[in-house]
């Protein structure tokens, strides 16, 4: 559904509690458009979110940048 990209978050948090890095799944082009995997990727971000295990990576921010959903994730 997504390319997984290595990034900086400059939220003060965010840096402090993971050295800077998170990793950010930017939604396909061409998936975008469509309204079901828009949806399936918003409930991707709201299960994650509703998780809390040491093996399951934390969320951050659901942004959307130019038309395209993006989740900003723990990086492990």
């Amino acid at each position: 559904m997504g390319l997984v990209y290595r990034a900086r978050h400059t939220d003060a948090q965010v840096f402090d509690s993971q050295g800077g890095d998170v990793a950010i799944k930017l939604m396909h082009a061409h998936l975008s458009s469509k309204s079901t995997f828009e949806e399936r990727f918003r409930r991707e971000a709201e299960a994650l979110d509703a998780l809390d295990h040491p093996n399951i990576v934390r969320v951050f921010e659901v942004v959307e940048d130019h038309g395209r959903l993006a989740l900003v994730m723990e990086w492990v």
